[in-house]
Order: C-alpha cells, then structure tokens, then sequence
C-alpha cells in the first residue's frame, strides 16, 4: 500500500496560482542549466577527475568555474555583445577561438625565429612529451565477443535443432 511522506516535495513549483502551462514553460529552463553543466564539464575541465569530491570541492569547483566565465566575459567580442544587449557567444566557441589564438602565436613565433627548422623541431619534441597517446576504451577494444547465436534450448522448444 502507498503511504504519503508526512511533508510534500514539489517537481516544479509549489504556488498553486500558476497555471499549468506557465509551470511546464518554467521546466524548461531547466535545459540552460544542462547546458553550462556540458560547458563546465566539456570546456573549462571540470570533468570528474577534475574536483574534488564533497562540499569543499563543489564550492572550489564553482569559484574556478566563475573566473574561467569572468575571464571569457572579458574577451572583447563578449564584451561588445554585453554592451549592445545580444546573446553571448558560447563557451566552447570562446575556447575554440583561444586556443586558435595561441596556435597562431606559436606559429608567429616559430617563423620570427632566426632558424625556423630547430624551432619547429623543437616544439614538436615538446608536444610528442605532452601528448600521449592512450589505448581506446571503446569500439569493444581488447574484449572478447560472447557465443552469439541461438541458444540449443530455445531451438528445441521452436523445434529447430542445431
């Protein structure tokens, strides 16, 4: 038999002067707090090998979080958006163009050098130490397929013998 908890919890709203339309427009806002949770999580590192765990991280977690946001506020495209009232660019967009950034300045500064080939070499050296590559997870990769097939009671019981 169900039994009610002795105090009510709400899905949505718990002042009944809303109508029931306003409530589910309500619910869907809830989208734009996935989406910077996927921003959080996809573009400013914090996955979940990058908080710490409990109360303490969370709140570190989220001041990092809103100086990443702070600093990207500052870009001067963001801030001309802000000032003339349009919509912000995203998050990974900002990223993306960061990081484009920086490869042009690596660039800039491979051909300002005067021997360009040992520059070049160099960084290269310095980006085969970094990035590593790592085994896949996926793709069912150094897994073993069970036996697929019928099974020999179910053919029986069809009258199918294998």
């Amino acid at each position: 038999m169900l039994t009610l908890p002795e105090e009510y919890r709400f899905l949505a709203a718990i002042d009944p002067t809303w109508r029931s339309l306003d409530v589910v427009k309500a619910y869907a806002f809830r989208w734009l707090v996935e989406v910077v949770i996927e921003d959080w999580k996809l573009y400013e590192g914090f996955g979940k090998m990058a908080c710490q765990q409990r109360e303490e991280g969370a709140r570190r977690s989220l001041c990092l979080s809103m100086l990443v946001d702070h600093f990207l506020l500052q870009t001067p495209e963001q801030l001309r958006l802000a000032r003339a009232g349009q919509p912000l660019n995203t998050v990974g967009t900002l990223m993306n163009q960061l990081q484009l950034s920086c490869l042009l300045k690596t660039v800039e500064g491979i051909l300002a050098n005067p021997d360009p080939t040992a520059a070049l070499q160099d960084l290269a050296q310095q980006l085969r130490e970094v990035i590593v590559l790592r085994p896949s997870d996926k793709h069912m990769s150094g897994k073993e397929f069970a036996d697929l097939g019928p099974s020999s009671s179910l053919s029986r019981r069809l009258g199918k013998v294998r």
